[in-house]
């Protein structure tokens, strides 16, 4: 898991807190990146299995996804606080 994925990841976690919803342009904004760039990344998550997402759909991490992802925010509060 690369440290980009581990990003991505956890910004969809933090969104999904507060949104039902979540588009490529969420991630985009809280990034500071090009929806381009996200897009792809959320193919190769999907093909992954950490996301779920359809062609100009909404994005939501599968069960995986979201233990992954739920691992890789407590790691990183951890750092945050050390």
């Amino acid at each position: 898991m690369t440290c980009s994925k581990e990003d991505y990841l956890r910004v969809i976690f933090e969104l999904s807190k507060f949104n039902k919803e979540i588009r490529s342009s969420d991630i985009a904004d809280k990034l500071g990146i090009t929806r381009a760039s996200v897009s792809r990344m959320m193919s190769e998550l999907k093909n992954a299995g950490l996301i779920e997402k359809e062609k100009y759909g909404s994005i939501a991490l599968t069960e995986k996804g979201y233990k992954l992802a739920a691992q890789i925010k407590k790691k990183h509060d951890l750092r945050v606080v050390l």
